[in-house]
């Protein structure tokens, strides 16, 4: 097992940091409350580096407020997306690879396709047997990830105040409009919850749920969960409420609870909806109301991408339409960093 304080000094050395930016942070052009964009941050950019080697490595390095951006889920919802400034996004970076190698087993980089695939194995592979579901949702998981539980977890391993300081201030860290003032600061404090968004946001939900996940493996058929979406396949329904009670109370400890709208439980001869696929086994196919959804909106991705080439090509001289093209690319593969 990785030892964490040395994984650190490792991964927060220079060359390093300067790696992360050139490979992962450089050819995106999202801003941050500073509102610096690519070509402002690399007029100055080894100050920039050097300054985050040196506060990092001396404990003082501190974020500045994310950004709040509103992401449509569906009809009238919408979710909260954080976004860092560049700096900010370099070192959330580095945290999310040093938690990797310290919780290797709590990554996950299973899609959702992945997840349907393996469902399809398990019916496939138990197709003589009649037995049922239980789909369960967490209510407003992220938003209610208690941190004194998660950071009494994180201590088990970490045992450095340097480290544990800076994934503490990373999550403290409110996120506010873009036009709040500094004075409405405190009106946005973060007590609980981890924000989306972050590129650490992930890993930390994985290893808050780590124990959940291991307890309820061990019963019914199969257990799946996808981020807050728990699916569970059981012998009859009548084990539904046994089940059911365990995850409630293991959820309890862990200050989480059920969306009891949400909650379904039926025989696998009915179809039923996950992670925006229709299950009726033995087909599972996209629900149509997600495949519309995509289409208008990879439509409006080429039209707003087409309709502003031209005016961002001139604003950004250092745009190159190469360049360009492969930010369009890289958003549409991974949207959220």
């Amino acid at each position: 097992m990785a030892i964490p304080h040395l994984t650190f000094d490792l991964l927060f050395q220079l060359r390093n940091i300067k790696n992360i930016y050139e490979n992962n942070i450089s050819k995106k052009a999202t801003r941050g409350i500073d509102k610096i964009g690519i070509k402002t941050f690399n007029r100055n950019k080894n100050h920039h580096l050097k300054l985050i080697y040196n506060k990092c490595k001396n404990g003082t390095y501190k974020f500045s407020p994310y950004v709040q951006k509103l992401q449509v889920k569906g009809k009238n919802k919408t979710r909260e997306i954080s976004v860092p400034t560049i700096r900010d996004r370099i070192v959330l970076s580095l945290l999310k690879d040093f938690l990797h190698e310290i919780y290797p087993e709590c990554i996950n980089r299973r899609l959702p396709n992945n997840y349907i695939r393996e469902i399809k194995e398990f019916f496939e592979s138990n197709e003589s047997k009649h037995f049922c579901y239980l789909k369960i949702d967490i209510k407003s998981f992220y938003d209610n990830i208690d941190h004194e539980i998660l950071f009494k977890m994180l201590k088990e391993r970490i045992k450095s105040n340097r480290i544990l300081d800076l994934l503490r201030r990373s999550i403290k860290t409110p996120t506010v409009p873009i036009n709040y003032k500094k004075h409405d600061k405190t009106e946005y404090k973060r007590r609980f919850g981890i924000a989306q968004g972050l590129s650490i946001s992930n890993i930390l939900a994985n290893i808050y749920l780590k124990d959940i996940d291991d307890k309820l493996m061990n019963h019914g058929l199969r257990y799946f969960r996808y981020v807050d979406d728990i699916l569970i396949f059981l012998e009859d329904i009548k084990s539904s409420e046994f089940i059911s009670a365990i995850l409630i109370e293991e959820l309890n400890k862990y200050k989480l609870e059920i969306n009891d709208k949400k909650t379904e439980c039926n025989l696998t001869d009915c179809s039923f909806d996950y992670l925006g696929y229709k299950v009726s086994l033995p087909k599972i196919s996209i629900k149509d109301a997600n495949v519309e959804r995509f289409i208008t909106s990879l439509a409006a991705k080429f039209s707003s991408y087409i309709h502003n080439s031209e005016s961002q090509l001139k604003k950004y001289t250092w745009l190159t339409k190469d360049i360009r093209k492969q930010v369009f690319i890289e958003d549409q593969c991974c949207p959220v960093n």
